[in-house]
């Protein structure tokens, strides 16, 4: 399923890009309260079902561990 820009009515595959909004000078954030969602239905639909690989995993490896606080710092 594809998703059409409200503005326009450009068809796109699965999501209206930044690039193409920016040629109507608009933000994402700016075109989502006027006209909703830049995602087609089926892709909201493989978003929402997506669990992240790691949700509930702590790092056990100690290495991993400190590398990771490490980059925080």
């Amino acid at each position: 399923m594809s998703i059409i820009c409200k503005i326009c009515n450009t068809k796109f595959a699965n999501i209206i890009p930044w690039q193409h909004l920016k040629t109507h000078s608009i933000s994402t954030l700016d075109y989502k309260k006027q006209y909703g969602s830049v995602y087609s239905n089926n892709t909201l639909k493989k978003l929402k079902s997506r669990i992240p690989h790691n949700k509930g995993k702590k790092i056990t490896d100690a290495n991993q561990l400190n590398k990771l606080r490490d980059a925080i710092k």
